[in-house]
């Protein structure tokens, strides 16, 4: 059953869930009917994001129809039950065990399904689905990486904006409880991500948003690569959101 949360609110609800703010919850991809509505960014992630209407003057649907809506997943970190039977892994001969990304639903049942409807565009809906494990079976939280920690990993990038690219001396100067080797990969998937867009490095662009599970940053950054809008005729378009 859903539950109706003021949109201001809805970071603050969903950080209140144990079983949503102790896993590490990656995002399936924001669907926006752009003919109705924008997003505002927030100033703390995606969560705090205001969706909007385009102008008090725009043309409002007359009937009752979701102008944005968002599936976040769990990443199955912990000791969820996957679709094989297997608690935290697969078990042996799944096909999917080799996969650097399983299908959606193979990993964990546990997700958060967000709507927002043009009659009443105060309030998420929001509901919950799945589980990380059965009920008789005790949920082991992931440890979470502290660089999925908003105001860490903002330390961290300035660190490098100041040239700090060693993950040693990185370590010294945030002094929080996170590994060279976590450090080390944050550090090459900047590195490697700036390369490639050749972009420099900007703090005001930075966002704590999840995707999908990547392999190769490991979540790290929780930056979607994707942003899937409906615009008025109905067709996908994908926009590539820019980096940081």
């Amino acid at each position: 059953m859903a539950r109706k949360i003021k949109q201001e609110n809805l970071k603050e609800y969903l950080d209140s869930i144990e079983t949503f703010n102790l896993a590490n919850i990656i995002r399936k991809g924001r669907e926006v009917k752009t003919k109705y509505v924008k997003a505002e960014k927030g100033e703390n992630g995606f969560l705090t994001d205001t969706i909007i209407f385009k102008s008090e003057d725009i043309d409002k649907p007359k009937q009752r129809i979701w102008v944005a809506r968002e599936t976040l997943l769990c990443n199955v970190t912990g000791n969820c039950l996957r679709n094989c039977g297997g608690f935290g892994e697969c078990v042996e001969g799944c096909s999917k065990k080799d996969e650097k990304r399983a299908k959606s639903g193979h990993r964990c049942s546990f997700r958060v399904q967000l709507h927002l409807y043009a009659d009443d565009m105060e309030q998420w809906e929001v509901t919950f689905e799945g589980h990380h494990v059965p009920p008789t079976t005790v949920w082991v939280a992931p440890n979470k990486n502290p660089l999925k920690q908003n105001e860490i990993r903002k330390r961290a990038l300035t660190l490098m904006k100041d040239g700090i690219t060693s993950s040693k001396k990185m370590k010294l100067n945030l002094k929080e409880d996170v590994s060279q080797k976590q450090l080390q990969s944050f550090i090459q998937y900047r590195k490697k991500k700036e390369k490639k867009d050749g972009t420099v490095m900007r703090l005001s662009n930075y966002s704590d948003s999840s995707d999908e599970e990547s392999a190769e940053e490991d979540n790290l950054l929780g930056i979607p690569k994707n942003n899937k809008q409906f615009h008025p005729n109905n067709t996908l378009q994908i926009r590539i959101n820019p980096t940081m």
